[in-house]
């Protein structure tokens, strides 16, 4: 109880700093703040808080807010609050400029949606905004597998002609190619 009550009042210490510091130091303070939460205290909604706050007040640079970024997932996936965390992802992907940076944003909304949350159709939508930024391979193999799960025949073959352009190598191509030759087939067989 000792040794938690020190980082307690540690927190204490650092958010009076906080209040008087300039909003770049805050930010960094606050982040401090959420890994003392975190790590030493496993104050989940605290540590949530804490990098929230050191997220909104980061400077807008891609690599301090990607490390606030994974500090906030890890918390939140720590916590099991999913859908928390596909709401904050979705907020932050709306307000980003960079394409690339959007599209992994909605890379990692799909992910927990399909792994986690068990919303395929909310996956699948995660997987179009990724697909707005070009074509790939996690993305087109999810929405094909959806499109066999539901038995949308005319549409599986549309995405695995799209799967087969950016399959890894030669041998991925082609068992993507006989797998749509079948879709085809069993389509004309109807």
């Amino acid at each position: 109880d000792l040794h938690l009550g020190e980082f307690e009042r540690l927190l204490q210490t650092l958010s009076c700093r906080a209040d008087a510091a300039d909003p770049q130091e805050r930010g960094a303070i606050f982040a401090r703040m959420g890994a003392i939460a975190h790590e030493q205290l496993g104050d989940w909604a605290r540590a949530a808080e804490y990098f929230t706050q050191a997220l909104n007040l980061a400077p807008s640079n891609a690599s301090a807010h990607g490390v606030l970024l994974d500090a906030l997932c890890r918390v939140y996936e720590g916590a099991e609050r999913y859908r928390e965390l596909v709401t904050m992802l979705r907020d932050r992907a709306r307000s980003v400029d960079d394409q690339r940076e959007r599209s992994e944003l909605f890379r990692r909304i799909a992910r927990i949606l399909a792994k986690r949350v068990g919303n395929a159709d909310g996956a699948s939508e995660a997987w179009l905004e990724v697909l707005a930024a070009g074509e790939d391979q996690e993305a087109l193999a999810f929405l094909a597998n959806e499109a066999e799960r539901r038995t949308e025949l005319g549409e599986l073959g549309t995405i695995l002609a799209r799967l087969a352009a950016v399959a890894p190598d030669a041998k991925a191509e082609a068992n993507v190619r006989v797998r749509r030759a079948s879709v085809l087939a069993s389509i004309d067989g109807r």
